[in-house]
C-alpha cells in the first residue's frame, strides 16, 4: 500500500512573523542617530548646557577622567582659592602702611605668623593637588601684600609721616642762613620770598633719568647775583634756562617750603631698594650748574647749608597727597593682584595637564 506523497508545510505565515519581528538596519541607524542626539541633548547643570560646561566636558573626555568637573565644583575650587587670598592681600598692605612707621616689629611678627599659618594649610589641606594651592596662594598673598606695601609706604607715606612729626618754622628769611632751620620739615618763608623762576635751570641727569629742576628762593633783601641758601626744586616741571614752573612756583601768595627728606633718614640700608626722589649726585650737579651760569662772580656760599625744598602754597594739602597716592596704588596694586591670582586659579582648578591637552585637542 502506497501512502501519499508529504506535502511540505506551508512556512510562509512563519516567515511573516519572524520578519516583522526584526528591524531592518536602516531603522536600527536611526533609532542609534536617535539615542545619541537625545544624550547629547541632556544639560550637564541646570537647564542649559553653558560653555564652561562644554569645556569642562571636553576637557575630561580628553584626559579620559574617571569623574567630570562640574562647573559647580569649578566655581567652588575658585572661591577657596580667590577671595580670601585677594583679601589678604590687601590686608597685609593695610597693616604696613598703616602701622610700619610707629610698629615695625609687630608687623613684621603679623606677617610671620600668617606666613606660618599658610604653610600649615598648605600641609594639612592637600588631599586632592588643587587644595594644595589653598594655602599657598595664602603664603604669596601675605609675602606679595607685605613687599608692595613696603614699596608704597616708602614712595608716599613715609613722606606723609616725616612732615607731621618735622618742627615747622615761619617767619624765615631767604635771605638768612639755611643753618638755623636745618633740622626743618616745613618752612615759613617771608612775604617777600620768591622763586626767581628767571635764574632757574634743568639738568637732564643720566642717574635718574629725568630733569632735574632748581630755583633760588629770594627776598628783597638779596642783592642781584648773590647766592641762594634756599632752593625750589622739582622734577620734570622746568624749561633747560629760566623757566620754572614746580608745584605753586607761580602762585604769588605761596611761600611754604616743604624741605627735601635725606632718603638714608628714611629708608634703612637693608631697604634701600624701595626708595625713591632723585639722587643727592642730580641735586648738586643741577645746583653747580645754577652758579655757574647765574651768580655774581666771586659769590660764596658753603655748599652744604643748602637748603632744598618743594615749593608749595598749602603744605597741608600736599602732605594729604601722598595718602591719596597711597590708596589709588594699593588699589591698582590689588587689581592687578586680583587678575593675575583669578588666570592662576583657573589653572590650578582645572589642572594644567588638562589644560595642556584640552588646548591640544582644540589645536588639532
Amino acid at each position: 500500500r502506497t501512502s501519499a506523497p508529504c506535502r511540505p508545510k506551508n512556512t510562509t505565515r512563519g516567515a511573516r512573523a519572524g520578519n516583522s519581528a526584526r528591524v531592518s538596519p536602516s531603522a536600527s541607524l536611526k533609532m542609534d542617530l536617535e539615542a545619541h542626539e537625545a544624550q547629547e541633548s541632556k544639560p550637564l547643570l541646570g537647564d542649559r548646557r553653558t560653555a564652561a560646561d562644554k569645556f569642562l566636558h571636553h576637557a575630561d573626555q580628553a584626559l579620559g577622567a574617571e569623574k567630570e568637573v562640574t562647573t559647580k565644583e569649578f566655581l567652588w575650587r575658585l572661591i577657596l582659592l580667590v577671595p580670601a587670598q585677594v583679601t589678604l592681600f590687601m590686608v597685609m598692605i593695610f597693616v604696613v602702611c598703616k602701622f610700619w612707621y610707629y610698629f615695625p616689629s609687630l608687623v613684621l611678627l603679623g606677617a610671620g605668623l600668617a606666613v606660618v599659618k599658610s604653610l600649615a594649610l598648605s600641609t594639612g589641606y592637600n588631599r586632592k593637588p588643587w587644595q594644595a594651592w589653598v594655602g599657598r596662594n595664602m603664603l604669596i598673598a601675605t609675602l606679595a601684600g607685605t613687599v608692595v606695601g613696603l614699596g608704597i609706604y616708602y614712595r608716599s607715606l613715609a613722606f606723609y609721616y616725616h612732615y607731621q612729626d618735622s618742627p615747622h618754622y615761619v617767619n624765615i628769611a631767604a635771605s638768612q642762613s639755611a643753618a638755623t632751620v636745618m633740622d626743618a620739615g616745613v618752612v615759613g618763608f617771608t612775604a617777600g620770598s620768591v622763586v626767581d623762576g628767571a635764574r632757574s635751570v634743568g639738568y637732564q641727569s643720566a642717574m635718574d633719568g629725568a630733569t632735574i629742576c632748581v630755583a633760588p628762593i629770594v627776598d628783597a633783601a638779596m642783592p642781584p647775583g648773590s647766592v641762594a641758601n634756599f632752593y625750589a626744586y622739582g622734577v620734570n616741571c622746568c624749561g633747560y634756562r629760566g623757566s620754572f614752573h614746580c608745584d605753586s612756583a607761580l602762585d604769588d601768595s605761596a611761600h611754604t617750603g616743604m624741605v627735601r627728606v635725606e632718603m638714608t633718614d628714611l629708608v634703612p640700608p637693608v631697604l634701600s631698594a624701595f626708595a625713591s626722589g632723585i639722587s643727592d649726585e642730580g641735586l648738586s650737579a643741577a645746583v653747580k650748574l645754577q652758579k655757574a651760569l647765574f651768580s655774581a662772580h666771586g659769590a660764596k656760599s658753603d655748599e652744604g647749608k643748602v637748603l632744598f625744598a618743594r615749593y608749595v602754597k598749602d603744605p597741608l594739602a600736599t602732605q594729604l597727597n601722598y595718602i591719596d597716592s597711597a590708596i589709588l596704588s594699593a588699589l591698582a596694586y590689588g587689581g592687578y593682584f586680583l587678575t593675575l591670582l583669578f588666570v592662576a586659579a583657573c589653572v590650578i582648578a582645572l589642572g594644567t595637564d588638562r589644560i595642556v591637552k584640552v588646548l591640544r585637542s582644540y589645536v588639532r
